[in-house]
């Protein structure tokens, strides 16, 4: 916070929202004013005043800081992150006092350095934030464009110290879903009660599955798997396949008295997918049928916070009417509402990582893109819609340079999607087939 000068005139954000469109509405695309944008830190604070209610944990949940986040509560840090499409908590319990309290976001986005050694629009900069288009996209983001802000809604959690953190859903056909819990206990005390799940059909509540469970934590985090059986299961299938049916999850730690200590809610589809692949076949096979697949890269704005659900379904409509069946999400993360209206119109995704051109390979770079690629997983892992993984969009675009897909980070990303998700088929990257890919042809995804 140090070089924010003591002198700083302080603007009001009306909304969350990324600060071009904010600080110039009608020049949000080009000029030096955009750049000089990412070249200091911006600092937001609010004052907001905690509830008078009971508690024993309090924690902020930022849904979307683009894209170095540093944050401090009453002028006492409280936590750091980055990128820009994961959420993420901070524990806040010993920073809070009755009353009004001060919330302090530092946030940064800064440009790369130029490369000296480029010799192609690719590689002009070496990439070192995981933004994908939004970091130096040139041909489909202005130059002059790297979004920054608080994008997304923040909000303050209180409760007694118990919570559903998160759940990953695998199912098969014959009806068995396959669940993964990461619980956490905050308090200082053994917890007893029940996690309780509830599985039905979104289109039919009454016929729902039960499977109450007595389970004991110790302080700290931990993960429990349990295993659901769908009756007579009704699948996801692509729209032009078939009804896109889903299920909801409602998962319930309960105390010994029946009392709701903490309730989460997913959406999921009973749904395979696995690729077929050989020198003459490459098809995907969706619940065992072979699908033939008619899609489109999509990125939905410059700036994503400029993307409300009307918006995000007007283009899944429009993509059904062109007879399309797939969207490639194309190097970024979009909004969750984009997968989720996916999964109501059986609108199969292909979901990039974002990784883009030419990047770091240093250790510390792959360990921050590990970080965040395990966060997408977790993110988008429950939705029926996503079909496929790609780590990375074209990193060999410059031929003589391969040091992403052949030394960092590529290899390793590869490596933790595969081990992470054993359910959809993953791609080292995109734009690439093996051999030289100058006398392969049209080799785009």
């Amino acid at each position: 916070y140090a070089d924010v000068p003591a002198t700083s005139e302080w603007l009001t954000v009306p909304e969350c929202a990324h600060l071009q469109p904010t600080l110039y509405p009608d020049r949000p695309y080009w000029g030096k004013h955009l750049r000089a944008i990412n070249e200091q830190a911006w600092v937001y604070e609010r004052v907001f005043t905690v509830p008078d209610v009971p508690y024993r944990r309090a924690r902020l949940r930022f849904e979307g800081v683009d894209y170095f986040a540093s944050v401090r509560v009453n002028g006492q840090f409280a936590g750091q992150h980055e990128g820009h499409f994961a959420p993420f908590t901070l524990d806040v319990t010993r920073l809070l006092h009755p009353g009004e309290n001060t919330l302090t976001v530092r946030v940064t986005s800064p440009w790369d350095a130029p490369n000296p050694h480029g010799t192609y629009p690719t590689d002009h900069v070496i990439r070192g934030l995981v933004k994908g288009l939004y970091e130096h996209g040139e041909g489909v983001v202005p130059p002059d464009v790297n979004p920054i802000g608080i994008w997304r809604p923040v909000w303050l959690l209180l409760d007694d110290g118990l919570s559903i953190d998160h759940v990953r859903i695998r199912t098969a056909l014959d009806g068995r879903v396959d669940l993964r819990f990461t619980l956490a206990n905050a308090t200082s005390e053994t917890w007893h009660g029940s996690l309780d799940l509830r599985a039905f059909a979104a289109a039919d509540a009454d016929d729902a599955v039960h499977s109450p469970r007595d389970i004991r934590l110790s302080p700290g985090v931990h993960q429990i798997e349990q295993t659901l059986h769908l009756r007579e299961p009704r699948l996801w299938w692509p729209w032009d396949q078939g009804e896109p049916h889903l299920y909801q999850l409602e998962a319930t730690l309960a105390d010994a008295d029946g009392a709701a200590a903490s309730t989460v809610r997913e959406t999921f589809g009973v749904r395979t997918v696995r690729l077929e692949r050989s020198s003459e076949r490459f098809t995907y096979v969706v619940n065992e049928r072979p699908i033939f697949i008619r899609g489109t890269s999509y990125m939905p704005s410059l700036y994503l916070s400029q993307v409300d659900r009307d918006t995000l379904a007007r283009d899944v409509a429009f993509t059904r009417a062109a007879h399309l069946n797939l969207l490639r999400v194309h190097v970024h993360v979009s909004p969750p509402e984009l997968y989720d209206l996916c999964d109501h119109a059986g609108l199969l995704v292909w979901q990039d990582f974002e990784l883009n051109w030419v990047q770091d390979t240093s250790a510390a770079f792959e360990a921050r893109a590990q970080a965040l690629l395990g966060d997408m997983i977790d993110q988008l892992g429950n939705h029926p819609s996503v079909i496929t993984w790609a780590c990375h969009n074209e990193p060999t675009k410059v031929f003589a340079r391969r040091q992403n897909v052949e030394h960092r980070p590529d290899p390793a990303l590869y490596r933790q999607a595969v081990r992470q998700d054993t359910t959809r088929p993953v791609f080292i990257c995109s734009g690439q087939l093996e051999g030289d890919w100058r006398c392969a042809g049209d080799v785009h995804t």
